[in-house]
């Protein structure tokens, strides 16, 4: 791992949670900008605004704090991003073309995550692979949730079926 002078790099803390329930919630908001602050302080990073958000970042452009923090960045107001993990910045392709993008075109200078920083002329394949992999989890959550509603559905209309058919063939005395 190559070290960049990151003394000049502005940077903005961003923390999301999904807008699930918080008893679902892997790591809160709090916890995520508290850990943050204090990788930023170690690493002597200069974070000078912190963004915070409950939304899911399935949708494109469906998170105004993330778009406001996008726009102050391509404004220049900032040039790098300390956030939790990737996927608390994107689980979209959309979202995740414009990160990649911003680093490419030197907008962004560093993305300092728990495990990793990721700088413009690093090999943009880890970057896609791991955006890549956050939007592939939604997905199959998507997917994963779905036929669980149709089982039940279907063992709903199973065991009315069986009640009726059990009422009509061994309880018919009640009725007579």
């Amino acid at each position: 791992m190559h070290q960049k002078a990151t003394n000049t790099i502005q940077y903005f803390l961003y923390a999301r949670k999904s807008s699930e329930s918080d008893e679902r919630q892997i790591q809160s908001i709090d916890d995520q900008v508290h850990t943050m602050q204090g990788v930023a302080n170690d690493l002597g990073l200069n974070v000078v605004g912190i963004f915070t958000e409950s939304k899911s970042a399935k949708e494109p452009h469906s998170r105004p704090v993330f778009e406001e923090m996008i726009a102050r960045l391509t404004a220049g107001e900032a040039n790098g991003i300390v956030t939790w993990k990737i996927d608390r910045l994107s689980r979209n392709p959309i979202d995740s073309a414009t990160i990649q993008w911003m680093l490419q075109q030197n907008t962004l200078k560093a993305i300092q995550t728990i495990g990793r920083v990721y700088y413009p002329d690093d090999n943009t394949l880890i970057l896609s692979v791991e955006s890549s992999m956050a939007n592939q989890y939604i997905r199959d959550l998507s997917r994963n949730v779905k036929p669980d509603f149709a089982v039940a559905r279907h063992m709903a209309r199973r065991n009315i079926i069986k009640s009726i058919t059990y009422t009509l063939l061994y309880d018919t005395h009640r009725y007579m």
